[in-house]
């Protein structure tokens, strides 16, 4: 009968049970955490729920555009093309699918409007639900999930925090300074690396910042004695480091702060005598975004030794980067 049925569409069919109208839950209900920390088989991720849900903007703030179109009809020629499939995935898999994923200031700032909280301020209040108290790994751990997972931190990250470790390390200084403090990233990962009594100092201009990184390097277990920050900026607070800080030389400095800053604020740390004899100076991202005058100088100044670590940039290892590195000869 069913075969009669299907050579003679003028008979009426079989009847079918009508299936249940399925209609879309609400959005509480879909967004809705589970109560345990596991799902169905796989590990419940909470930075995927926790994320502000930002919609693709359009090409006036820097969303899709024509090259974005032709990329995805698969029009050859054009250099997104060339990328390749691989190149176009890892690069999706660290900054997000969308267009505007990939635009990532744009993308923060638009974010920060439409939250009202600023990028730092929702990774830090992560963190403070993620992190374990006093546990500094633990907490870059929790901040490289952040920026993995959910928006970008301008952080050292994991790749060049091991450089930055490691020569910590060796050289085992007495006195750190760190220009550039931002979010407290960095200021954890060396005062965990520094050897019992040794003193950072760290400097960040922006007082917004400058309250996350207090918050952080405080919930990592490093009192006063241990971390000092300074808020202002670093051409005004290099000079009074003698004088109001105490600091008369320094024997490990870590820049990643503005990069047109760099090589200013060299110049400043010498002429006020503040770097001890082979005093080591890290520069961060000198490849990307490039820090050129401050590299030309480093080389043939005559006054360091310079090598640059590469490396890639932080979060985003299809981007290459580097660490570079100085020991100061004092011109000898």
């Amino acid at each position: 009968e069913e075969k009669n049925t299907a050579l003679h569409p003028t008979s009426s069919p079989p009847s079918r049970k009508a299936a249940p109208s399925r209609e879309k839950e609400p959005i509480s209900e879909q967004r809705a955490a589970p109560t345990s920390g596991w799902g169905e088989g796989r590990e419940w991720d909470a930075c995927a729920w926790e994320r502000p849900v930002l919609p693709v903007l359009p090409a006036a703030l820097g969303g899709g555009n024509k090259r974005e179109g032709i990329k995805a009809r698969g029009v050859r020629g054009s250099s997104r093309a060339r990328l390749g499939t691989r190149g176009h995935t890892e690069h999706n898999q660290r900054w997000g699918t969308t267009p505007a994923a990939r635009n990532l200031p744009q993308l923060s700032r638009f974010g920060d409007r439409l939250s009202g909280v600023p990028r730092e301020q929702r990774a830090f209040q992560y963190v403070l639900t993620h992190a374990i108290p006093g546990d500094p790994h633990h907490i870059l751990h929790t901040f490289d999930q952040w920026s993995y997972r959910c928006e970008h931190l301008s952080c050292v990250g994991p790749l060049k925090g091991k450089i930055v470790e490691r020569l910590l390390c060796e050289r085992a200084p007495r006195t750190v300074l760190e220009l550039g403090t931002y979010c407290g990233y960095g200021t954890v990962l060396m005062a965990a690396a520094m050897p019992a009594g040794a003193h950072l100092y760290t400097v960040e201009p922006n007082p917004r910042h400058a309250s996350v990184a207090e918050k952080v390097i405080r919930l990592a277990g490093f009192d006063e004695q241990k971390v000092e920050l300074i808020v202002g900026p670093s051409e005004e607070v290099i000079p009074q480091l003698r004088a109001r800080h105490g600091l008369h030389n320094v024997d490990f400095v870590f820049m990643d702060h503005w990069k047109r800053c760099y090589l200013r604020d060299l110049k400043l740390l010498e002429e006020h005598g503040l770097l001890a004899d082979r005093a080591t100076v890290l520069a961060d991202n000198v490849v990307f975004p490039g820090a050129p005058h401050f590299l030309q100088y480093a080389k043939t100044c005559g006054k360091y030794r310079c090598r640059v670590h590469r490396a890639s940039l932080e979060y985003c290892r299809a981007i290459p980067d580097g660490i570079a590195e100085l020991c100061y000869t004092g011109g000898r």
